[in-house]
């Protein structure tokens, strides 16, 4: 048996970039993934929808500013807490959907397939993953001015929060992997560039385009597939593959 010496190069920040628009192409051009993604899509856009709609009527109706006021600063909270509330949004909303896409991901790309988690495993894994989304949100809310700051606080806010925003979309492909999210979360930790440029590039999608960049979401997710497969990692436990019959 050959054992090789020599392994390449950790990928960098453009290879996280390459990635994610590597995962783009991958989703839309597979349109039996779409239907994983279309309910919890669907259901972050409604409940924005709703939100809009209540604080309208709230500040018409109950402080009675005016009606063009009160749309417009409606929308200005309503965005701005889509783009804070966003990872436990999806985390909440679409981590079941999305665990299932990154399923047939594997299966369809990378003729991988593996064992069901145990329920127990799976639900302390999922709440880790919740927890490390709301941290993201605590930690944010200092920094809220960044991100009010013209032309270049978006910019600000990706870079910050851009890493922390990739590794949340890497906890579907650790599930499937049998690890722990402390497993995913080192093993990311070991790739920061690859996984910021992932992430940065995602977040600044999110953030110039509110409502079109829900529809790359589930991209995002195929994308965190490319950006954990296609980098080596010696320590990593080689993935259980689908023996031929």
């Amino acid at each position: 048996m050959t054992t090789h010496t020599s392994t390449p190069p950790t990928p960098g920040f453009f290879y996280g970039i390459r990635a994610l628009f590597r995962g783009i192409g991958l989703f839309w051009t597979h349109p039996r993934w779409w239907g994983w993604a279309l309910l919890p899509t669907i259901a972050i856009i409604i409940l924005s929808a709703f939100t809009w709609k209540g604080l309208v009527l709230l500040f018409h109706e109950v402080f009675k500013l005016r009606l063009v006021v009160a749309t417009v600063l409606s929308y200005a909270i309503t965005l701005g807490g889509l783009y804070l509330l966003f990872p436990v949004l999806y985390e909440s909303l679409g981590g079941l959907f999305f665990d299932g896409l990154t399923a047939r991901v594997y299966r369809d790309i990378l003729q991988k397939t593996f064992e069901p988690r145990p329920f127990r495993s799976s639900v302390q894994y999922t709440l880790h993953a919740l927890g490390y989304s709301c941290c993201t949100l605590l930690l944010s809310i200092p920094l809220l001015f960044i991100f009010l700051i013209p032309w270049v606080g978006i910019p600000l806010w990706s870079i910050i929060f851009g890493y922390r925003f990739g590794v949340s979309y890497l906890f579907s492909g650790g599930l499937m992997r049998g690890e722990t999210a402390k497993e995913t979360r080192a093993w990311a930790s070991t790739h920061r560039k690859a996984i910021a440029g992932f992430g940065i590039s995602a977040y600044l999608i999110l953030s110039c385009f509110p409502i079109i960049g829900l529809l790359f979401v589930p991209c995002f997710v195929v994308a965190a597939v490319c950006v954990r497969e296609h980098i080596p990692n010696k320590s990593a436990t080689p993935l259980p593959v689908k023996k031929d019959s």
